[in-house]
């Protein structure tokens, strides 16, 4: 993302964080998946109040299944994450937009939301923007 580079080397995949957390916690136990869920993987440890979830792009492509769109610092809605594709929702907001118009801007987002995160092609990221711009 952004203008961050890592190396291959450097990446820990999720069988091998997972490996490392069961060792320290004892086994995670799955959590039931709802009808909303993203794309995460939802584990808990044994007693733990809360949950960790995995989210596995590439070898576990999740894209239509993807639920999510993100608004941007600049007002901008996302529909994925690792793609430029982006529309102005911001503008609508200042000049007044009804409630109508807002809805059928956001549904044109989903209509036009990739089909794929095109990851798996290992082409290098196309998305220039941080993430603390993107929403994630």
């Amino acid at each position: 993302m952004g203008n961050s580079a890592v190396d291959i080397s450097q990446q820990i995949l999720i069988p091998e964080i997972r490996q490392r957390i069961e060792s320290h916690f004892g086994n995670l136990e799955p959590v039931k998946r709802q009808r909303y869920d993203g794309p995460a993987k939802r584990f808990k440890i044994k007693g733990a109040k809360g949950e960790i979830g995995f989210i596995s792009p590439v070898s576990s492509h999740f894209c239509k299944d993807c639920n999510r769109l993100r608004l941007t610092s600049t007002g901008m809605l996302r529909p994925c994450l690792l793609n430029k594709y982006e529309k102005d929702i911001l503008q609508h907001l200042r000049r007044g937009a009804s409630n109508r118009e807002l809805k059928e801007i956001i549904k044109s987002v989903i209509r036009d939301k990739p089909l794929s995160h095109h990851l798996e092609e290992n082409t290098g990221s196309n998305v220039e923007a941080q993430m603390s711009k993107i929403g994630g």
